[in-house]
């Protein structure tokens, strides 16, 4: 299939925003030349202003001579070229930092809702994907491979080209006599998806014609499973969130293990959470199966899982931190109250009401909780502050979180996370 400034007109289309400026990142290579010179085509015809993006990772000795190349063919198609250039510690992972420093670039750029970043993944990138992450272990989630669109920044990520083959962009290129880049760290099999590339796909496609464009169709069948997938585990999950990073044990427990666990995993994902290791689901099931009384855990890279009674607490380490020792601040009042641990609203209980009622502005003191304190209740006079958490069924981590305020000698008031029921 020829490719044609169609392509783009149909990614576009798919968007809820309009276009107002589009961005493509161009590496110079067979693929993103093709994509350059069919947006540059359409957004000529619509008249939307475009914007090459290029990264230097320093990472080749010809990196240079790539952003000349770049800057060359941009000024033929009279584009602005952005170039970004990097740096990288040797012993780092370089790909993983690589990655995340490119679209961090690219994410600068998309400033605004109708800011578009198109990339030229083809088909073949697809299958690949889907081999690589099948040799990962990849569930639904990973096995729908490349999306052909999603949020970045304020804008979105299309790719238009993932339903054409290398060979048809070549050919294309070709006509119209385009050089582009060959970068030679493509030809080392020293890297996974190059080995797939250069001795997988092609023993799959003299065994199984047209293999790539059917792993590509299996991924796009599995990325819409996906999607119909989470509208499902949307619903789950209202019934689950009590408030944020706090899900109902009891209704987790309603579904079946294959349910919660993929209604977890999707929570995890929203959150953006790091990937919960396969091996660590056993510990969350004991966790879920644990006594009302039991507080374990679970822990994975900066996230952990918590039980406290029937509820399952899930967010970042620097959630369950505690108030630094000895710490102390004057405060008017006024919310938030900025902590070293965030921020927080202030609620007291007043002889009006046996409800929390908002701090009237005033000079007070908030401190770290130290224990055998009390606070003074309508109606119920003095009442340990341990019992009242209790009561509240504040968990005992958020205790030490949470600040108290005084006014003179008197607790009158507990700090609440902000945003926070």
């Amino acid at each position: 299939m020829t490719p044609t400034p169609d392509l783009i007109r149909r990614a576009l289309d798919a968007l809820p925003d309009a276009p107002t400026h589009l961005f493509v990142a161009y590496s110079g290579g067979l693929d993103s030349l093709a994509l350059l010179q069919l947006t540059a085509e359409f957004a000529q015809s619509h008249s939307l202003p475009i914007t090459a993006l290029h990264v230097h990772h320093g990472l080749s000795d010809q990196a240079d001579d790539w952003v000349q190349h770049c800057q060359q063919h941009a000024m033929r198609l009279q584009l602005p070229l952005d170039v970004e250039y990097l740096e990288f510690d040797a012993r780092q992972n370089l790909e993983a930092r690589a990655r995340h420093a490119r679209y961090a670039f690219f994410e600068r750029h998309l400033n605004q809702s109708g800011h578009v970043l198109l990339m030229g993944h083809h088909q073949q990138d697809q299958a690949e994907t889907l081999i690589l992450r099948l040799m990962r272990s990849a569930g639904l989630e990973g096995l729908s491979g490349i999306p052909e669109k999603r949020r970045l920044g304020h804008g979105w990520l299309v790719r238009p080209l993932l339903n054409q083959t290398k060979a048809s962009l070549q050919h294309w290129l070709e006509q119209q006599s385009l050089s582009w880049i060959e970068d030679e760290s493509n030809q080392s099999l020293a890297h996974d998806r190059n080995f797939i590339r250069h001795q997988i796909l092609p023993r799959l496609e003299s065994r199984f014609p047209k293999s790539q464009q059917r792993l590509a169709q299996s991924a796009h069948w599995l990325a819409d499973s996906r999607s119909v997938m989470h509208e499902w585990l949307e619903e789950d999950l209202q019934h689950c969130l009590l408030r944020p990073h706090c899900l109902s044990i009891p209704q987790l427990k309603r579904y079946s293990p294959a349910r919660w666990r993929h209604l977890l995993h999707y929570y995890l994902q929203r959150q953006k959470a790091p990937i919960l290791p396969y091996k660590r689901w056993e510990a969350v099931s004991q966790l879920l199966a644990a006594r009302p009384d039991a507080m374990p855990e679970v822990q994975w890279g900066h996230y952990a899982m918590r039980r406290y009674r029937d509820q399952l607490w899930i967010a970042p380490w620097h959630h369950f931190a505690p108030l630094p020792e000895g710490w102390t601040q004057d405060w008017d009042g006024h919310p938030p109250l900025h902590t070293p641990v965030g921020a927080f609203t202030a609620e007291r209980l007043t002889v009006e009401s046996s409800q929390e009622t908002a701090l009237l502005p005033g000079n007070y003191r908030a401190t770290k909780r130290q224990g055998g304190e009390h606070i003074w209740i309508p109606h119920r006079g003095h009442v340990e502050l341990k019992q009242w958490y209790q009561e509240k069924g504040v968990p005992p981590w958020e205790r030490q979180r949470r600040p108290l305020i005084w006014s003179q000698d008197q607790l009158i008031a507990v700090g609440s996370p902000l945003n926070e029921p």
